[in-house]
């Protein structure tokens, strides 16, 4: 079954437009940040590509962005980086550990800018006649948060091909490293067969929702040390699972 299958006109257009936001803006920041790590390291293959940049033709994979559409599972062309050319060879591992974090670290700070936004609703009274116009507003951001710790949690995952992988790599024996590269192919299959599988939504939805919980929590400190109050709305305690 279709993820549109039995959807309203406004959840099916909510829906697309999340889908569209993965593709344009989500995965093109992921991408960027890795390309970006990489150059503040010293190496300029990203730039030299062409993909040092937030336009997301650059780095839209068609097919990647196809099943995101469709299955709501997809990616986009890896930023080339080639870790000789960084400035410090002698941590050469763990700058490719850094570059690979700024692509999930990307995601968990657009997350966050997406829970200060919408904590910053119960600071603004609203009139009756913007109830809907707040509810579909408040959905479509909370999509947004949650759909940028998805991919932050995902991609720490340390299993080949996601950043986790490269990540742990900065720290792991190079005798084990090498054992991951050689058997990258059958674990990346093995993988792909447990996410389809549905295996791992389980554990990672209990990830995304304590991940939520995590930064509602620092949004409401930040509010609270400059002095903004407010009750969360109606729509937003629905969205997080207060009620």
């Amino acid at each position: 079954m279709m993820w549109w299958s039995g959807l309203g006109l406004t959840e099916l257009l909510i829906g697309i437009a999340v889908r569209v936001f993965i593709v344009l803006i989500c995965l093109p920041i992921h991408e960027f940040a890795h390309g970006f790590a990489a150059y503040k390291l010293g190496d300029p293959t990203a730039k030299n590509n062409g993909r040092l940049t937030l336009n997301p033709i650059a780095h839209i994979d068609w097919i990647g962005a196809a099943c995101i559409m469709l299955v709501g599972f997809g990616w986009a062309k890896p930023v080339p980086v080639n870790p000789f050319h960084f400035k410090n060879q002698k941590h050469r591992k763990a700058g490719m550990a850094l570059t690979a974090f700024a692509g999930p670290l990307s995601n968990l700070l657009l997350s966050f800018i997406g829970v200060l936004v919408l904590r910053g609703f119960a600071c603004v009274k609203f009139l009756p006649e913007n109830v809907d116009l707040i509810y579909h507003a408040t959905y479509i951001l909370f999509y947004v948060i949650a759909i940028n710790l998805s991919l932050a949690i995902f991609n720490l995952i340390p299993i080949p091909p996601l950043d986790g992988s490269r990540i742990i790599a900065g720290v792991l024996p190079d005798k084990v490293s090498r054992f991951f590269e050689k058997y990258q192919m059958v674990i990346s299959l093995v993988f792909i067969v447990v996410i389809f599988g549905g295996m791992l939504d389980g554990p990672l939805s209990f990830l995304q929702h304590k991940a939520i919980g995590g930064l509602y929590g620092a949004a409401d400190w930040i509010y609270n040390l400059i002095g903004l109050e407010g009750n969360w709305n109606e729509p937003i305690k629905i969205m997080i699972g207060l009620y």
